[in-house]
């Protein structure tokens, strides 16, 4: 088995505590790595193909650092990325609210953070509202008390003990949307196949809570943005039905819980993803395309396996380190569900000779 090297996902600075990956195998070991350091920094089990990894106790990024990662499950050793990411200084650029601010929730979305920098939001009369630490370039700030209706608010930054960053303001708050009778929008469901582990759920109202009724139990996902990736475990079972639905937790907030839609589990398999482009020789990675989030994915020349990784949205880059392509080589992809799997590519990707 060829494991791909992981994708390191955004940007780090010296303040990062933490390292997104993508691409690893559900339990699979991720080591975080940097170039000319021996041993891994940082790294652990492998759950999700979309997840953070903490970096060890005492560990410290400098600025032009490389960092990059690999996994393993078993015997079976990946290549380290072969694109990694470099490590930034500390930042003093603004931040950026992620969106208008929806009134009568309380969270605020912060963009454009340095990343491991602090955030925290105040009123227009410099009221604290709550500060969180980013991960990465992105926040959801937890705020004390309900947006009011077209507020204002504003946005500090400090990326670990650095220079503050000039302060932002929000666009005036705007009001959730809602149908004729006040309900919230009908969440839009993807097909549903058996084994799946990840949801993607789009059609969503900042702010809302969206429900997942399922054999096993209720689950609740946060929403933050206008589309999530909800994480099911134990995977979604051929002929189980789901039932989703989104609502306001606030009694601040008038209005009614979304129209509930079922949906039922399709045995699968899933079907023929695509590669996006054609690779040339020396091509450091591809877009594969037409992807299930959660299914084990597989770059096939001919009967050859040359990786697998598992697909952490509907497309993705591949890491192509430790593949060499050659003219003419045929490419195709193809993805499994409980290793049940799929047609393959319908039109092979054809290794070109670079222009010279």
């Amino acid at each position: 088995m060829g494991l791909m090297a992981p994708v390191i996902v955004g940007e780090l600075s010296v303040c990062s505590t933490q390292v997104r990956v993508k691409g690893q195998l559900h339990g699979a070991r991720v080591d975080i790595l940097l170039d000319g350091v021996a041993g891994p920094v940082g790294g652990g089990p492998a759950d999700w193909p979309d997840q953070w990894f903490p970096l060890n106790p005492g560990v410290s990024l400098q600025p032009g650092q490389i960092v990059r990662a690999r996994q393993s499950r078993g015997a079976d050793v990946s290549p380290a990325s072969g694109i990694g990411a470099t490590v930034q200084d500390r930042s003093a650029s603004p931040p950026q609210f992620a969106g208008p601010l929806v009134a009568c929730t309380a969270i605020a979305v912060i963009d454009r953070l340095a990343p491991g920098a602090t955030v925290s939001i105040l009123d227009r009369g410099g009221m604290f509202l709550g500060k969180v630490t980013a991960a990465g370039s992105r926040a959801v700030v937890p705020l004390n008390r309900p947006i009011g209706g077209s507020e204002v608010l504003t946005a500090t930054a400090e990326a670990c003990g650095g220079a503050p960053a000039p302060s932002v303001d929000s666009l005036p708050a705007e009001q959730i949307h809602r149908g004729a009778n006040g309900e919230l929008p009908t969440p839009v469901i993807p097909p549903l196949l058996a084994c799946m582990r990840v949801l993607h759920i789009t059609g969503l109202q900042v702010g809302a809570t969206l429900y997942v009724e399922r054999d096993d139990g209720v689950y609740t996902w946060p929403v933050t943005d206008q589309e999530l990736y909800g994480r099911v475990d134990p995977p979604l079972k051929g002929g189980e039905s789901l039932v989703f639905r989104q609502e306001m937790g606030d009694i601040h907030c008038e209005s009614r819980p979304s129209d509930n839609v079922s949906a039922t589990v399709d045995p699968g398999p899933p079907g023929a993803p695509w590669i996006g482009s054609q690779p040339c020789p020396g091509s450091l990675l591809f877009w594969a395309y037409g992807l299930v989030p959660s299914a084990t994915v597989k770059v096939m020349s001919g009967a050859t396996e040359l990786l697998v990784f598992e697909a952490a949205e509907e497309s993705q880059e591949v890491d192509l380190a430790g593949v060499t392509l050659t003219p003419g080589q045929q490419l195709t992809v193809v993805q499994g569900l409980c290793d049940v799997y799929g047609p393959a590519s319908a039109v092979p990707a054809v290794v070109t000779q670079p222009a010279e």
